[in-house]
């Protein structure tokens, strides 16, 4: 072939040879592409005639290729691949400045920004909000959310979601000024009200309790929950003004300045930690470099 026939070739034909060498089959091949079996028929007949070899010839299960059309298959495969990828790229640098949308609690999200803008192009606006846990796999899924950071947690089955963890932290009671003691025995710590931090109008329902009350609920125990409030920032105000305590983890703790004690509990109660993206989302191809900073900053705290 010389440069003048590729110049005169339909490259559409490449594609249907594509299809009808992967699906060996003139028909399935058409539904594929979403043409009718005449006019790849047709396709078929305009590239025969284009390369002087029939490629395929009937067999009892469709079409199979000639040898010269299995020698033809490994380059229009490479060269088509190589097109996708040389469009990827093209797409990829006239897309516009986008919506990044997070969800995190509020005392990370100053954290999260510092490790975000360094991962994303100019002019991307990054919107931090809280859907229900129960439904943040969801929102991944469908492109309402995002990354989310939250509790390591099993991704539900069949759901294309990337899943990173970050690191395991710890839960402790902190506090503010207004109290002066933390609770030194497992009495003292549950009769001491403190607050819940909660997205959730209702407070956790019993599918989202924290590590700690599930400990406590197979002892059949239960902290005393004196205040519920959606916003860890506003619970850090609440500290300092009132006699109260929080469960919160470690970290968190630290980044909210609060005061903090081991609980009075057998062994610690671990919060592992996990960033998640949808496998789809263009900022899965980002997670990796997003997940490292951010730990760095969330270790950094210990």
């Amino acid at each position: 072939m010389t440069l003048r026939d590729l110049y005169t070739l339909d490259l559409n034909l490449l594609t249907v040879f594509d299809a009808i060498y992967q699906q060996r089959s003139i028909t399935r091949a058409a539904q594929l592409m979403g043409i009718s079996q005449p006019a790849m028929s047709n396709a078929l007949g305009r590239l025969r005639r284009h390369c002087g070899d029939p490629l395929f010839t009937k067999s009892h299960l469709g079409v199979t290729p000639t040898p010269a059309g299995h020698r033809f298959a490994d380059h229009v495969r490479m060269a088509l691949e190589s097109l996708r990828e040389g469009w990827r790229h093209v797409v990829a640098q006239q897309e516009a400045p986008g919506e990044l949308k997070v969800s995190c609690a509020d005392c990370l999200q100053p954290l999260f920004l510092d490790s975000t803008l360094g991962c994303l192009a100019k002019g991307w606006q990054v919107n931090f909000y809280q859907p229900a846990r129960r439904a943040a796999f969801d929102e991944l899924l469908t492109g309402r959310l995002d990354l989310l950071l939250d509790i390591d947690q099993v991704v539900p089955s069949g759901y294309p979601i990337r899943r990173i963890p970050l690191f395991i932290d710890v839960y402790v009671f902190a506090h503010g000024t207004a109290l002066e003691e933390p609770p030194r025995t497992l009495e003292a710590y549950l009769r001491q009200p403190q607050i819940q931090v909660s997205t959730r109008r209702g407070g956790l329902s019993p599918g989202d309790l924290s590590p700690v009350d599930l400990q406590l609920g197979l002892m059949g125990l239960r902290r005393t929950i004196g205040v519920r409030v959606q916003s860890a920032l506003a619970a850090r105000l609440m500290l300092d003004q009132h006699p109260l305590g929080a469960t919160l983890p470690a970290r968190m703790a630290k980044v909210l300045g609060l005061r903090s004690a081991a609980l009075p509990l057998a062994r610690s109660v671990e919060c592992p930690v996990a960033l998640y993206a949808c496998a789809d989302s263009p900022c899965a191809q980002r997670l990796e470099g997003l997940a490292e900073a951010l730990a760095e900053k969330l270790l950094a705290l210990a």
